[in-house]
């Protein structure tokens, strides 16, 4: 099947509740990015796991994923009201089918190979 992935732009005030909202409203899966990843003003954020950073970007991209039927449009008004986010603009891009477990795999092979472990 098919899906919606939507991409946001947020503060790092807003990004958290926003995602909350987003998954509370149906969202399938909600990652917080660097809006500035893959340029010169990229900064990195660092977390162990179970003990998360306490500061997001400056600029965030909210991207979550939904079915491939579900009305977008309507699920991202809600969640901005929910929350107090001024929903301005955003990106929505098709997600085709993939085997994403081979996908993933193959990408771990390829990383092993030119990190010289392959």
């Amino acid at each position: 099947m098919p899906w919606q992935s939507v991409t946001l732009p947020a503060t790092a005030q807003e990004a958290e509740s926003l995602s909350d909202a987003l998954m509370a409203l149906g969202a399938l899966a909600v990652s917080i990015e660097d809006a500035a990843a893959g340029t010169s003003d990229e900064t990195p954020v660092f977390g162990e796991p179970g003990m998360p950073t306490d500061t997001l970007w400056r600029d965030n991209h909210v991207v979550c994923l939904f079915e491939q039927d579900a009305d977008v449009a309507v699920l991202l008004i809600a969640a901005a009201a929910e929350v107090n986010y001024p929903l301005a603009g955003y990106t929505i891009v098709p997600v085709a089918e993939q085997d994403w477990v081979r996908l993933t795999q193959a990408e771990f092979a390829r990383s092993a190979y030119l990190s010289g472990f392959g």
